[in-house]
């Protein structure tokens, strides 16, 4: 989900003519994620456990891992 939502924040600021809005939509979704992720990872790993532990290591958090 936030790979979709990185690539359309990104896609957006590339076809605005407007460097501000682009750059500003940018930063604030980069802002807001920076923000949440951590408290996110935290959360799943309270409510799966070891599983998610372990579906950590071989994923990435946008990205598969290869």
């Amino acid at each position: 989900m936030y790979t979709a939502i990185w690539l359309s924040v990104i896609s957006q600021a590339l076809l605005l003519n407007n460097y501000i809005a682009g750059l500003s939509g940018i930063l604030t979704f980069g802002l807001l994620y920076f923000l949440r992720i951590n408290h996110e990872e935290k959360m799943m790993e309270e409510t799966f456990g070891q599983q998610y532990i372990e579906y950590k290591s071989h994923t990435g958090r946008l990205t598969p891992k290869f």
